[in-house]
């Protein structure tokens, strides 16, 4: 199956050590809307922002 976003993997750590994301595997299908959901402070923005085309 051809995927639209494909993450294996997927970490992101800051200068001072602290982890956002670790091991993050996301697949996303063509036409398919997909959402991260959590509180403040909880790392939404980094696995987009690591996977933006």
């Amino acid at each position: 199956m051809s995927y639209a976003i494909e993450c294996r993997g997927l970490s992101k750590a800051y200068r001072r050590g602290n982890l956002a994301v670790q091991g993050l595997n996301l697949q996303v299908a063509p036409r398919q809307v997909y959402g991260f959901l959590g509180q403040n402070g909880a790392g939404k923005p980094p696995p987009s922002a690591c996977c933006w085309i």
